[in-house]
């Protein structure tokens, strides 16, 4: 009777070990193509904010909701100090909704119109101001609202303005009457003018 006294052991720890090396080799190589992707992806938005911080900032100091306020506050002065100050040039804002606009003056108004719709893009705006993502309106015609706002609405809104007033004060009296009885039945609000 002849035992066997050799294992097969041998051979399957240093098949686990390749297994393992080369697990280990497959995780680095995820993990560096995982960092160059989140470079590649946040690079533009870097270079983008290094841009923005560039320019002349209008609206004070402080934390964009302190910002966010002062232009609440007082958007026109802002604006009329912002012409004053950098005339012809570009500056930077915060807006209502507390995002980062970059003023322009009229002047290079014609070099915008120049800009693909890549960069500067009005179906875009549109869907942004209206939070698309949020109400799912369909914008199927939004490329025709330039069009329809140069040729049809711009020459007849000295005609429709009277038009629009009237509307917009039936629909303030509808939705938003008077109180008639307790403490705040002579209140007035201050209304901003553009």
């Amino acid at each position: 009777m002849e035992f066997n006294t050799t294992t097969t052991s041998p051979k399957v720890a240093d098949t686990d070990f390749q297994t393992l090396g080369g697990l280990a080799h497959s995780l680095q190589t995820i993990a560096l193509a995982t960092i160059v992707f989140a470079v590649c992806v946040s690079l533009p938005k870097l270079k983008h904010q290094a841009q923005l911080s560039r320019l002349p900032t209008l609206g004070g100091s402080g934390s964009a909701d302190e910002k966010r306020k002062g232009f609440l506050q007082s958007a026109k002065d802002l604006y009329s100090s912002g012409y004053k100050k950098f005339k012809d040039g570009i500056w930077l804002t915060t807006t209502s909704d507390g995002e980062k606009s970059v003023v322009i003056p009229m002047s290079l108004l014609p070099e915008l119109k120049k800009l693909g719709d890549n960069v500067l893009s009005f179906p875009k705006a549109v869907e942004r101001s209206m939070e698309v993502k949020y109400t799912n309106l369909e914008l199927g015609a939004v490329d025709m609202l330039p069009h329809t706002i140069k040729s049809d609405l711009t020459p007849a809104l000295a005609r429709l303005n009277p038009v629009i007033c009237q509307e917009v004060d039936a629909a303030v009296r509808h939705y938003l009457p008077l109180a008639t009885t307790g403490p705040k039945s002579t209140s007035t609000a201050n209304l901003l003018i553009l």
